[in-house]
């Protein structure tokens, strides 16, 4: 009863007195079977979801583009599965994705982890952080089980805390402008 299936847009123009949230029930996280494109929100909170691409793509994106800037995101308590990148976070030359948090989500299985058993070096990756993109935090999020890395990519201030990040094709974390880590396990 809670599948929804295709491509999800949510364009959200929240304010910090008033964000807009697109939250499951507590306990009961609805399942995505559909790519949940944020362009462009800001002041959004997503919560309490379930994502699962079958292989179709990113399962979320977060970007800003001519359409506009996203700005002030949070993305929460939610459980992203079985797509080419779980949370992809990027922006574009003069529209930068800005102040992102990514807490306590669990983010696994994008492609086939397990070297021995890949069909050739893909980058699935758990969550990405792309080109334009300032002020990321990405706190308190377990990743596991994905073909590429599990927390990756060149950014611009991404702030990396308490992440647990086990069993991926790749290391799990790759080079990037000013990145703060802190308590971390790669396990």
């Amino acid at each position: 009863p809670y599948t929804y299936p295709g491509e999800v847009r949510l364009l959200a123009n929240g304010t910090a007195p008033q964000p807009i949230f697109l939250r499951g029930a507590t306990g009961q996280k609805p399942l995505f079977k559909a790519k949940l494109a944020l362009n462009p929100v800001s002041y959004l909170i997503v919560e309490n979801l379930a994502v699962d691409r079958d292989m179709q793509s990113s399962a979320v994106n977060i970007w800003s583009d001519v359409n506009g800037v996203d700005h002030h995101v949070a993305f929460r308590h939610c459980d992203v599965t079985d797509s080419s990148s779980g949370i992809l976070i990027s922006g574009k030359a003069g529209y930068p994705t800005q102040d992102i948090v990514v807490y306590d989500c669990i983010v696994h299985d994008q492609g086939q982890w397990d070297p021995a058993l890949a069909a050739g070096d893909r980058d699935y990756l758990g969550i990405y952080s792309g080109d334009f993109t300032e002020r990321v935090w990405i706190v308190d999020n377990e990743t596991y089980h994905n073909e590429g890395n599990g927390i990756g990519e060149p950014i611009d201030r991404k702030f990396v805390f308490r992440a647990t990040c086990r069993e991926h094709g790749h290391e799990w974390d790759h080079h990037g402008g000013v990145v703060f880590l802190a308590k971390d396990r790669a396990l």
